[in-house]
């Protein structure tokens, strides 16, 4: 089979797959029917007639008239009828890579059916926004809900549509504001509702919202509480509707509030515990060189003190150490500009030139304000065993929405059996900690690390970036 012929087939099969259930015809360039798969639509193929090397305007009768038909079936959307059936037709191209065409598909649906899969996507539709365990309504312009799901009527403790009677949005959450006055839009604090304010702008630029917080003060029991939500926004269709969904996320954000007051106190208590124990290492270490000083040690006695020298430096390491693994995750993270982190990420004086492709300007990074650090590290690194390196290159691959940010330089590489262990904490010729923090800190956003590269031939270090942590700006 010719690669011509090879690329066809592998289209056809690609196509049979996606519009199962459609009868999928072949043509020619000059629109003569090739072959057909055997979907069956009544009177399109029967021993009495023969559609192969049939033009289709000749089997399938066009409703457009004959001065509409095209000189070519190329990007063609059309309808026809045969035997009684009516049918659409769309076509689409088979192109080769030095840009001619060489044959095109085209794919017929019965309009009944197409009708029909309408209904069942509008009934799966249906159940799922009546199942949905957040409370959801159908809203229009005057901020008015004309349909509610099961869990907006939990919410109210009501048994149907009819006894919301048309309620506004604000009742839908117990608002406050919408117990006095006039009611639910109509008093001062109503001009800054974070669910008047979302459903207005989704109705006037016809953008989705996710996730926008905002305080409520609402009635329960009898008593005013502070109510926090999400409000999540989307247009249904054409219709004169926004589909809004709430949650009360109040019980998270108190125990977020409880466990950030207890982190700070904890951290406190460290910092103070930190300061007291350096201050002592520090007169500890005056002591022993003071100690090293005296004179009438012998050899013995002198590699001893030499070795309380390292204990306690390595000591000190450590506890400066835990000062910047407290600080990890404490900060919410944010995106981040790749390139910019990169460049303001380079060791002072790094005798290695600094290269960025094309492919890391405009992205963005979800990650721990610590970012720069992850790079930082990598560079030094690269400057402490590089060995001969002169140079450290980054960019960026991406691979079924993941995106790959690669760091690689032209020095000494990394042993096969170092591979994994220079992550582990304590590996490594000074604190050990450079790249176990570095781990660390893309992990707390589910991005990975790992050295691939071929040892002789440079450091080749990859961080995986998930769909969800990175973007395209600008």
């Amino acid at each position: 089979m010719s690669k011509d012929g090879a690329y066809l087939q592998s289209k056809v099969t690609d196509l049979i797959h996606r519009e199962s259930g459609s009868l999928l015809l072949i043509t020619d360039s000059d629109g003569f029917i090739t072959t057909y798969n055997d979907e069956n639509i009544e009177g399109f193929s029967n021993p009495e007639r023969e559609v192969l090397g049939q033009r289709i305007e000749n089997v399938v009768q066009r409703v457009d008239s004959v001065k509409d038909v095209p000189a070519s079936l190329e990007g063609e959307v059309f309808f026809g009828i045969l035997n009684g059936q009516k049918l659409k037709l769309k076509t689409s191209t088979i192109v080769n890579k030095d840009g001619s065409g060489t044959a095109y598909f085209v794919i017929i649906k019965r309009i009944e059916d197409m009708a029909q899969d309408y209904i069942d996507i509008s009934e799966e539709a249906k159940i799922l926004f009546d199942r949905s365990p957040l409370p959801m309504a159908l809203v229009d312009p005057g901020m008015r809900a004309k349909t509610i799901n099961d869990a907006a009527r939990e919410l109210l403790h009501i048994e149907s549509d009819a006894d919301f009677e048309d309620g506004r949005c604000g009742e839908l959450v117990g608002c406050y504001n919408s117990t006095y006055g006039k009611g639910c839009g109509t008093n001062r604090p109503c001009k800054d509702c974070i669910i008047r304010n979302t459903v207005n702008a989704t109705f006037k630029d016809r953008r989705s919202r996710d996730k926008v917080e905002g305080d409520f003060l609402v009635m329960r029991n009898g008593s005013a509480e502070m109510m926090r939500i999400q409000v999540w926004t989307r247009l249904i269709g054409y219709q004169n509707k926004v589909l809004l969904a709430i949650n009360d996320i109040t019980d998270f954000r108190t125990v977020e509030r409880s466990l950030l007051e207890a982190n700070k106190k904890m951290n406190l208590m460290s910092s103070i515990t930190r300061h007291d124990t350096l201050n002592s290492l520090t007169t500890l270490s005056l002591l022993l060189e003071m100690v090293s000083d005296a004179e009438g040690f012998d050899e013995t006695s002198r590699s001893y003190l030499n070795r309380m020298h390292g204990v306690v430096k390595d000591m000190g390491e450590q506890i400066n150490f835990t000062k910047v693994y407290q600080d990890l995750g404490t900060h919410e993270p944010r995106w981040q500009p790749l390139a910019k982190i990169i460049r303001e990420s380079v060791p002072d004086h790094m005798p290695l030139k600094l290269l960025l492709d094309a492919s890391v300007e405009g992205r963005e990074i979800l990650a721990d304000p610590m970012l720069p650090r992850v790079f930082h590290n990598i560079m030094e690194n690269a400057v402490r065993h590089g060995g001969n390196a002169s140079e450290i290159r980054v960019s960026t691959e991406q691979h079924n929405g993941n995106v790959c940010i690669i760091i690689q330089d032209n020095g000494n590489g990394v042993a096969d059996s170092d591979k994994e262990s220079i992550f582990k904490r304590g590996h490594g010729k000074n604190s050990g900690l450079g790249l176990f923090l570095s781990k660390e800190i893309l992990s707390i956003t589910d991005l990975s690390i790992s050295e691939v590269g071929e040892y002789g031939k440079g450091a080749r270090f990859l961080i995986g970036v998930p769909l969800t942590s990175h973007r395209l700006v600008g």
